[in-house]
């Protein structure tokens, strides 16, 4: 893609992991270089707010990575989301009992695999399997069976990871729910994601007559619009739109956070 996005009119939905930072072994290894938290923080101003950081992590976990940001955050799949300011927009309930026991059971099922590991996350939980993927198709079959004895969660894979969230939750969803929302409405979506649990919002995005860009190699094939083939395109992609607006920041804002980590 070399024409740049239009910010004035458009609202940005921006994927965390394999979007805008490379994949890590672990999610806690994940933190937003200074320059792509301040390139977010004068996207939020170009586009008046309308930028929102779209996830599979929850929430506790995306400010951390995002160094607290004050951006809008959409998280766990889309089961809550919290605007710039902190404040709940909207969060999932969820049966906490029904989530305890799941994380038990799905402890329980990966305990022979040592390099497989499980993160319990606020709406769900996810199994990794990175360090092991020839056992994927293995782990996905058996956690399939799980999930069918918990009808509030459902299955969904990805890079290296198969994830349990609250059933009928989705990004595409999300975004719908979002997208009628200050600042966000009536703003042409665009969307950046990497992974298949970003393919229900690529395609509400189609739908609204936005822009779809997936980050990564063509295949398999997927709902985007356009394809870039690592974070850094997208991100000079992002910076060349900033410059396009003729939007410069006096006094960058920064985050909530003193310091910032390069990944």
């Amino acid at each position: 893609m070399n024409r740049a996005i239009e910010l004035e009119q458009a609202a940005l939905y921006l994927d965390l992991d394999g979007t805008l930072v490379p994949l890590a072994e672990r999610p806690e290894q994940v933190a937003l270089a200074s320059g792509t938290a301040e390139l977010l923080l004068n996207l939020h101003a170009a586009c008046q707010g309308a930028v929102a950081l779209v996830s599979g992590r929850d929430y506790a976990s995306l400010q951390q990575a995002c160094c607290r940001l004050p951006l809008a955050m959409i998280s766990s799949h889309g089961a809550a989301m919290h605007d710039a300011d902190g404040q709940k927009c909207w969060h999932t309930p969820l049966n906490a009992a029904q989530h305890h026991s799941l994380s038990r059971a799905a402890a329980t099922l990966i305990h022979p695999h040592p390099l497989v590991w499980m993160e319990r996350k606020s709406h769900g939980l996810a199994v990794h399997f990175r360090q092991c993927p020839q056992l994927g198709d293995m782990l996905h079959s058996e956690l399939n069976m799980l999930c069918s004895d918990y009808p509030g969660f459902e299955l969904i894979r990805g890079h290296c990871v198969i994830e349990l969230r609250p059933a009928g939750v989705d990004k595409g969803q999300a975004l719908a729910r979002a997208h009628s929302l200050p600042p966000f409405a009536d703003r042409k979506p665009i969307m950046a994601g990497d992974d298949l649990t970003d393919e229900a919002a690529f395609r509400f995005v189609n739908q609204q007559g936005g822009v779809s860009i997936r980050i990564g190699p063509p295949e398999p094939a997927s709902a985007a619009q356009l394809c870039l083939p690592q974070p850094a395109d997208l991100l000079r992609l992002l910076q060349t739109s900033l410059l396009e607006t003729r939007f410069f920041s006096a006094a960058p804002l920064r985050s909530k956070d003193s310091q910032t980590a390069a990944p």
